[in-house]
């Protein structure tokens, strides 16, 4: 048994030693990011704070020596002149109250353009380091974004910590002074207030830990109500959530999700009233006790009036001051805590292999060819690609056919380099594209997703955004548009190409509008035809589209795909059928491959397709 209470007060050691020092390693690192975005602030704020310390106990001295002076001429030992006993008092005090108020409301603005000058700064680095990860993978991992959400969070953020931090530094400051005071007149009430103290800081210290660990714990909760939430608040969703009348069903589950997240910290919290009403207690007969040994002092003459006054303007104040030191740590404690989040969200690096020596992307000569590649989301999932071998050829078009869920999308996502094959190699003439850096490929790719993305931006942006080169050429843009068949209805907006395809993200003096299914995705085709590539991938790229808009999209589709190497993916075989090559994918592999009429002489699964969906017509 004693064995192994030495043991867990060892582990308890470590913890608290690690505890300690990840402390300080935050408030440094945090301090850092402080400084950065605003040195010139966070150093007068220091100054301000030393200055602000200290007049305290400027103000209690001087009220001694009223009080002493006071003493004086009640006693009749002295004539009271005003010019001599008060005026010069009430000068300097005036100056104190003045300064004081004076360093107050710059601290404030001070503070609040601190606050600004990090939330940008702080903004700048993390949809920076998002950015930089270049892959797919954390992007589609529910854990990720409850590190981000964590990471994002408010409480712990530079602003609210280097406060914090300052109140501790200025704390310590007016502590040591009264607490000197206090010292010279009786070392063991001094002592007695500081351990009074310590109970109060070890019960916060816990509570703030547990905290932490029940935010962590909530985290996907959390995450599930504010899904809830926006079933409720966003466009996205208001048509269905009324055609099917959701509305009721879908605020039962976010109130009863958020009571979920509700009840632990309400627990939390009724412990914390209880346990801190009994230490307010403690804290309450401390004081009384001090101020009746100090009073005492005084009716048996040790000390003088003025010194009753300045002893316990310092019990007060060393009370007040450690009650808020140790308020201040426990705060940055918990955001040194949650700083962790933000460290663990920096500190993730991008999945993508990248292959040394770094080489430059050629224009496509040849060809694209996928080597025995098999690929699977995760290590304990399956696999979703299997001994993939397949070539696709400059000035050919290659068309994807299989179920839903064959893999024909993740082909794409790995020709894109979202992710990187778990097996084999993807060569573009010859090279393997791990030996090119992601951006750099992806300038010789373009792609029309089936769940394209709609911005809330100008149409000029929305097709501009292509390239980000070309968003100011409205020429350039505009003969994209009339290429593939869009001018003709951005010209009849409002603004043109400069007329916001939103109704809710527009200023008061500005008008908006909306587009079909069938125009937005339009736009979408545009915004990847703007781009000068050498591979053009389309997945569903005319879902939206009627009969005729989609006929209209391929008529101009073999003169787009010229000189490319182009991937279509698509479920109507009546635009399938138009492509060079066709590969059949089932259960992750290739099952047949050749031209829509070697399939339909095969008679195997593209023939079968094609038939089911002729039927349908006939």
């Amino acid at each position: 048994m004693p064995r192994r209470r030495r043991r867990r007060s060892k582990h308890m050691d470590r913890t608290t030693r690690e505890t300690i020092r990840h402390f300080f390693t935050s408030l440094i690192q945090i301090a850092k990011i402080g400084y950065d975005a605003a040195p010139m602030i966070l150093s007068a704020s220091v100054v301000i704070r030393i200055i602000q310390s200290l007049l305290p106990v400027a103000s209690a001295y001087l009220f001694k020596l009223i009080f002493d002076r006071l003493g004086i001429v009640l006693s009749g030992e002295a004539v009271f002149v005003f010019e001599q006993d008060i005026l010069p008092f009430l000068l300097i005090f005036g100056g104190i109250l003045v300064l004081t108020q004076t360093l107050t409301t710059l601290n404030t603005y001070l503070q609040s353009e601190m606050g600004r000058r990090l939330e940008i700064h702080m903004s700048q680095l993390v949809y920076s380091h998002l950015l930089s990860l270049k892959g797919m993978h954390f992007f589609e991992s529910p854990s990720f974004h409850d590190t981000l959400r964590q990471a994002q969070r408010l409480d712990w953020m530079p602003s609210q910590f280097i406060q914090q931090a300052s109140n501790v530094f200025s704390g310590i400051l007016t502590l040591l002074s009264f607490f000197g005071i206090i010292f010279v007149f009786s070392p063991m009430l001094a002592l007695i207030l500081v351990i009074a103290t310590i109970p109060s800081f070890i019960t916060q210290l816990r509570f703030r830990r547990r905290r932490f660990n029940i935010s962590w714990e909530n985290s996907p909760k959390e995450r599930k109500a504010w899904y809830l939430g926006s079933i409720v608040r966003d466009t996205h969703y208001a048509r269905e959530v009324r055609l099917f009348n959701l509305g009721d069903y879908i605020l039962k589950q976010f109130i009863e999700t958020t009571k979920e997240v509700h009840q632990e910290r309400r627990q939390l919290n009724l412990e914390e009233l209880r346990v801190n009403t009994g230490l307010n207690i403690l804290q309450a007969v401390v004081t009384i006790s001090t101020y009746l040994f100090v009073i005492g002092q005084a009716f048996e003459q040790v000390i003088t009036i003025g010194d009753v006054t300045l002893y316990i303007e310092a019990v007060r104040n060393i009370q007040t001051q450690l009650n808020s030191i140790t308020w201040s740590i426990v705060n940055l404690s918990e955001r040194a805590l949650f700083f962790t989040h933000y460290e663990n969200l920096i500190n993730t690096k991008t999945t993508l292999a990248q292959f040394e020596p770094i080489q430059d992307v050629p224009p496509l000569q040849h060809e694209i060819e996928l080597r025995a590649v098999s690929f699977r989301y995760t290590e304990d999932s399956d696999f979703v690609l299997k001994d993939i071998n397949l070539v696709i050829r400059k000035d050919e078009s290659l068309a994807l056919v299989g179920l839903n869920g064959a893999g024909k999308t993740t082909l794409v996502k790995l020709l894109a380099r979202f992710y990187d094959p778990t097996e084999g190699q993807i060569l573009w003439d010859g090279v393997d594209i791990r030996y090119f850096t992601p951006d750099s490929l992806r300038e010789r790719l373009g792609a029309v997703f089936q769940d394209f993305v709609r911005y809330d931006l100008t149409a000029r942006e929305n097709i501009g955004l292509g390239d980000i080169r070309y968003i100011d050429d409205l020429e350039h843009i505009q003969a994209t548009a009339q290429q593939v068949g869009v001018d003709n209805f951005i010209s009849t907006l409002p603004q043109g190409y400069e007329t916001i395809l939103s109704r809710w993200l527009i200023d008061k003096d500005e008008d908006g509008t909306d587009l079909s299914g069938g125009q937005w995705q339009k736009v979408a085709i545009s915004r990847t035809y703007l781009r000068n590539v050498d591979v053009l991938m389309l997945d569903e790229p005319t879902s939206a589209l009627d009969a005729e808009a989609e006929y209209d999209i391929y008529e101009r589709f073999a003169d787009i795909s010229k000189e490319r190497a182009t991937v279509l993916i698509s479920h109507r075989f009546s635009t399938v059928r138009m492509a060079d090559k066709i590969a059949v994918i089932e259960d992750g592999s290739i099952q047949e491959y050749g031209t829509h009429a070697e399939l339909l002489d095969k008679n195997g699964t593209y023939a079968r397709l094609y038939g089911l969906q002729a039927q349908q017509y006939a």
